[in-house]
């Protein structure tokens, strides 16, 4: 036997371990981290829905959106406080954690239109209050485009902007670009070997957050399947940027919109002022889609630790709360005015 054979049967008995090694994790997996909500018929198709509530009379429905390739997990420390009260309701798109799935491209009408199936199948009827994470953001947005009477009021938490690649710098954004790229060039070759798994590739996007959302959130990143939806929806970026841009008003829905004051955990907040202003400055342009909007940035957080940080995730709590006493304050009135 040559050096190249033997060589050629070391890289295919590295590839079957690893397949073997993933394949045996990722079902230790599912044994170890069960759904903690329900699995609701969608279509024919099983979406992870996980609803908190002690205030079954008491509208509005809080309805969690979580950024790209997350999902439920994300609102590890906001979803208990916010149901102390309020119904709320968290939830994992087509392929991620949980849920099935599907062959649909990923478009925000798309995720909008199974959202609104979703809400209405277990009987969880509207007004909503739709609370966004950076990309999930955009979501709300495009359901309350197309679903306007439903939705009493947003919490948009480090949106992401319609045009926000068109304002930042071309080498800023060319280098995200790039960073997105490798990414999804990489998680098809990787992690059906388990090497994501194994090295703990994307483990860090978790960190903050409690220990049982921890611990799902890096069974999920190392999952190929989870890793796969997620790949799919950070190819769609742009096309769902360009959706979001259709949304033009917002009318005079209670809306508070937060922003980071750091673009990353390893950002130093002496560098990439001009971007973080930037953004700041179209999520004031979002806040102002409403008569009633407000924006408000958090100072310390970054664009993951506003929700992965229990001290700033208390500030997007606290803002929930403040649109949800709004809402009531203003259906009361118009109970009166019609009495």
């Amino acid at each position: 036997m040559n050096w190249l054979t033997l060589l050629g049967a070391l890289v295919l008995a590295s590839i079957a371990i690893g397949v073997t090694y993933q394949f045996i994790a990722t079902a230790r997996d599912r044994q170890t981290y069960p759904p903690p909500g329900k699995l609701i018929d969608v279509d024919g198709q099983h979406i992870h829905l996980y609803l908190m509530s002690n205030h079954h009379d008491k509208e509005p429905i809080i309805v969690l959106e979580a950024g790209a390739t997350s999902c439920s997990f994300e609102w590890g420390w906001v979803q208990p406080e916010v149901a102390k009260f309020a119904s709320v309701v968290a939830y994992d798109r087509a392929g991620l954690g949980w849920s099935d799935a599907d062959s649909q491209p990923r478009t925000a009408r798309q995720v909008a239109q199974q959202l609104h199936t979703l809400l209405h199948s277990v009987g969880l009827l509207s007004p909503y209050i739709l609370v966004g994470h950076s990309q999930g953001a955009l979501f709300n947005l495009v359901y309350a485009h197309l679903y306007p009477d439903e939705v009493a009021g947003m919490v948009l938490v480090d949106p992401s902007h319609p045009d926000m690649f068109k304002r930042l710098p071309e080498s800023y954004v060319r280098q995200e670009r790039r960073l997105t790229q490798w990414l999804c060039f990489l998680i098809p070759l990787l992690a059906p070997l388990g090497i994501i798994r194994l090295t703990g590739l994307l483990n860090s996007i978790a960190d903050g957050l409690p220990s049982q959302q921890k611990a799902q959130a890096c069974a999920f990143y190392s999952s190929v399947a989870h890793l796969m939806a997620g790949r799919a929806e950070l190819l769609s970026v742009e096309g769902i940027l360009a959706e979001a841009n259709d949304v033009e008003s917002l009318e005079d829905r209670p809306l508070l919109v937060l922003s980071a004051n750091k673009l990353t955990a390893f950002t130093d907040p002496s560098t990439n002022q001009h971007e973080l202003k930037i953004m700041q400055e179209l999520h004031a342009s979002v806040a102002a889609l409403s008569s009633q909007g407000t924006h408000r940035i958090v100072d310390g957080a970054d664009h993951l630790t506003l929700v992965t940080s229990q001290q700033y995730a208390q500030t997007v709590t606290e803002a929930i709360r403040q649109v949800v006493e709004i809402v009531r304050q203003d259906s009361v009135a118009k109970k009166h005015q019609t009495s």
